[in-house]
């Protein structure tokens, strides 16, 4: 009864996705916005769609290089759920403005709707960074913890963060957090 009084019952899942394995970069000669995925990168796509189908997103939004969307684009099509590509989410968009990812988090945190978010390594900590801050006192100090090392070490390539938030914009807080890595 506390729980529903105070508007905690009230749940939306925030995937974040690290692109799946992709093509090195020593072994690409294009530019490296259109690297595409590995032969290991396709393999992960199935278990990637496993794990966005169980949260739904109502919305999948990647960076536009190739690595990224196709990445999630397997399952928005399958799913029918619209895949937006923001600039800011690549690697290149960040260089040259750190803060776009960071006020595409805050807009997705505002919408309050089920989300997954595609994007590089690079761009992780900032996103990350946000996401513990987000922590809330019910998440258990172990949940804290690891996200925390996950801003200054990497989540695996074709690995998903799923986040349950619950409120919106500047309320919006984690309430549970599950990794979903790819086998090694």
């Amino acid at each position: 009864m506390e729980l529903h009084d105070s508007d905690r019952l009230h749940t939306w899942p925030f995937l974040l996705v690290r692109h799946a394995h992709a093509v090195p970069r020593g072994s690409w000669d294009g530019p490296d916005p259109a690297r595409p995925l590995s032969k290991a990168g396709q393999a992960q796509l199935r278990r990637l769609g496993g794990v966005l189908g169980a949260y739904a997103p109502e919305r999948v939004l990647s960076s536009p290089s190739v690595r990224c969307a196709s990445t999630v684009r397997p399952w928005a099509e399958a799913s029918g759920v619209p895949l937006v590509t923001r600039k800011g989410l690549s690697e290149e968009g960040f260089e040259v403005d750190p803060t776009k990812a960071a006020r595409t988090l805050r807009s997705l945190m505002d919408d309050a709707a089920p989300v997954a978010l595609c994007t590089h390594r690079p761009l992780l900590p900032t996103v990350l960074q946000e996401v513990w801050r987000r922590a809330g006192k019910e998440v258990p100090r172990g949940t804290r913890r690891m996200l925390k090392r996950l801003v200054e070490t990497p989540m695996d390539k074709g690995e998903v963060l799923a986040c349950t938030m619950v409120g919106a914009g500047k309320d919006a807080r984690v309430v549970a957090v599950e990794r979903h890595r790819p086998p090694s």
